[in-house]
């Protein structure tokens, strides 16, 4: 793997607290909850399966995404949550991160939309 390849990899035992370490900047962070909000979420709201991946340059964590609720019959998906740590951001692998998702999500689920929430 190259150093600065992007990758997803599942949050996991190993990578957890460094994901969790991820943080948006201060002004962001009435928009989304924390890593370990949602790691947590995942956890107790089992009724949507939720499942947690890290967005990885190289061996190192730069982002977050939580996908599920899954509806077959109306063949969507959530990405409930996504974000990229503060210290990445205006860089332009937000956007390069998102395009991965919406494949990475695309291979994953037999859905015909990605559904998404979002603060104005």
């Amino acid at each position: 793997m190259k150093a600065n390849e992007i990758t997803i990899q599942p949050v996991d035992a190993v990578n957890r607290e460094a994901v969790i370490a991820l943080k948006v900047d201060e002004k962001q962070s009435r928009f989304i909850e924390t890593n370990a909000e949602s790691l947590r979420e995942m956890i107790e709201d089992r009724k949507y399966n939720w499942q947690s991946f890290a967005f990885y340059e190289g061996e190192r964590p730069i982002g977050f995404m939580m996908v599920g609720a899954e509806n077959q019959s109306e063949r969507y998906v959530w990405l409930d949550r996504f974000m990229i740590d503060q210290n990445e951001q205006g860089k332009g692998i937000g956007t390069k991160c998102l395009r991965m998702a919406v494949e990475f999500i695309q291979t994953q689920y037999d859905v015909d939309d990605i559904i998404l929430s979002l603060h104005q």
